[in-house]
């Protein structure tokens, strides 16, 4: 059987595959991170390596997703094939990865009682550690998720459940939730026996997969989840270095609306208000919740993960380099980029930004038309080898697909929330406050998101942003030793099913455009 050694990060890693083993499914059998937007199903282009050694040759399809770099000895791991003996050198992990987290670094006193609380996201995982008496925050972590090899949205990994089971991505995300349990005990010098409580929160799917549940039933009609959760368990199926605690799951309210949403609205407090509120959670998975006479109305809309990066050309997540801010200064445009760092991709933020700015300056229209004339920086316009334009600013280029697969995501947003609006007969005027959270949407800005039409224009003058919402209901969760008041909020949640939606769809279309709401 083929030597396949595996370099990443200054480590190695040696295993044995069959010839004929794809390079992708060598490294999800490893578990070895590394991210695959697509699932390797051979449509993004993004699974770079470099191959050495005895590897299949490359075929015409993929030298096309791969451009110019086919010619660097670049190789994609859903394409390359095991022939014998070879090294895969993978790129190295994205470095300070943006998660939205609270910031504190506290020690827990000698035998102090603690709980963990875990947002499992679709792109990021977050972890606080907090002592419970009095209550209050020790330290938290975030990483990305360890199930980026499975895909980069919540869809392509339950296409993955069906067709593999999910034993892989559970093994992975608890394995994860596990060591990330045990760095935040040693952060917090706090003794595992010591911690009582933990609560794991998330959307559906997410909870199915770490709780052992195939998530298959909602991949298709009628979307029958195993499980909306809201329940207690002991932790130890789980955790086993944590004998004495109780893990708390949070409830869900449906398939697509799931406890991550349910705890982010307990967070906000916004059902104890006579007004008219909206929370969003923008992201691949883009679930919503108006709050108005006393019902919640929620909806999900499948946004896709370009707001994740994934999808867009020099897509990347919201790491160290990460392009997330344009703007003109004296004359010229120039990008920001997370950590100051030298610009090596754009993060959805970044993408929100470039779009709004290219609508402003005129090289784009409001149809997403890139225009080669007409405004003052044509000489940022050029074409790929198929003849399609792209922008070019400095090292970061937006091409006429990245802005497309914008306009998809926002399209869905916008018409999610304008289709809540009509559902109560509430205007965009009518909200008092907008809340804006988790990982992705605590960093849009509201001026930005409006002028691209992501949002309702006059939402940008009531935004708030609560940061990791779904992290901190599932801290209130712990501090209360129940989930019991968001089972209240679940009762009075009513789900409009977009997918039936005449009013969304008209909207969907029409919010394709770049215009003011």
């Amino acid at each position: 059987m083929p030597h396949v050694k595996i370099l990443k990060n200054n480590e190695e890693t040696d295993i044995s595959a069959p010839a004929g083993a794809l390079v992708s499914d060598i490294l999800k059998n490893a578990a070895v991170p590394f991210s695959m937007p697509c699932g390797g199903n051979r449509r993004c282009g993004k699974c770079k390596v470099e191959a050495k050694g005895k590897v299949s040759p490359m075929d015409e399809r993929e030298r096309k997703l791969l451009g110019d770099e086919a010619f660097s000895g670049t190789r994609l791991a859903c394409f390359t094939k095991i022939e014998g003996d070879c090294t895969v050198i993978l790129p190295d992990s994205y470095k300070n990865a943006s998660v939205e987290i609270e910031s504190a670094a506290f020690k827990a006193a000698p035998e102090e009682k603690c709980a963990l609380v875990f947002d499992i996201g679709t792109t990021t995982v977050a972890g606080s550690i907090y002592a419970l008496e009095p209550f209050r925050l020790l330290c938290s972590e975030g990483e990305l998720s360890s199930q980026r090899p499975f895909g980069a949205d919540v869809l392509s990994r339950i296409d993955y459940c069906c067709k593999n089971g999910s034993e892989k991505l559970a093994q992975a995300i608890v394995s994860q939730l596990s060591a990330m349990a045990q760095m935040l005990c040693v952060k917090a010098g706090a003794l595992n026996e010591n911690v009582m409580r933990i609560a794991v929160t998330g959307n559906t799917a997410m909870l199915h997969i770490f709780a052992g549940l195939s998530p298959d039933t909602m991949a298709s009609a009628p979307f029958t989840p195993r499980s909306l959760f809201g329940v207690r368990e002991q932790s130890d199926k789980y955790f086993e270095a944590f004998p004495n605690a109780e893990i708390i799951f949070p409830p869900c309210i449906g398939p697509f609306l799931g406890a991550d949403l349910v705890c982010a609205v307990g967070a906000s407090s916004m059902t104890e208000r006579e007004e008219n509120s909206f929370i969003a959670d923008i992201g691949t998975n883009g679930e919503m919740a108006l709050f108005s006479r006393g019902t919640l109305y929620c909806c999900s809309a499948a946004a896709g993960p370009a707001f994740e990066g994934a999808g867009i050309e020099m897509g990347m997540p919201a790491c160290d380099g990460a392009a997330d801010r344009f703007y003109i200064e004296s004359g010229e445009i120039k990008c920001h980029t997370i950590g100051e760092k030298p610009p090596v991709g754009i993060c959805g933020t970044g993408l929100i930004s470039a779009a709004a700015l290219m609508l402003k300056t005129g090289i784009m229209d409001k149809t997403g038309y890139i225009c080669e004339e007409g405004h003052s920086f044509t000489d940022l316009i050029d074409h790929d080898a198929d003849g399609f334009s792209y922008v070019s600013f400095g090292k970061i280029k937006i091409t006429q697909r990245d802005i497309r697969q914008l306009q998809l995501a926002k399209g869905a947003m916008s018409a999610g929330i304008l289709t809540l609006l009509k559902e109560c007969n509430t205007t965009p005027d009518e909200i008092s406050t907008f809340y804006l959270c988790g990982g992705f949407g605590s960093y849009i800005n509201p001026e930005e998101a409006a002028a691209i039409g992501l949002i309702p224009d006059s939402f940008k003058k009531v935004t708030r942003v609560l940061g990791n919402a779904a992290a901190k209901g599932a801290a209130d969760a712990v501090k209360r030793k129940d989930a019991d008041f968001l089972s209240k909020i679940v009762r009075s949640a009513k789900e409009i099913m977009l997918s039936e939606n005449a009013f969304f769809m008209e909207k969907y279309i029409e919010a394709m455009n770049f215009e003011v709401v």
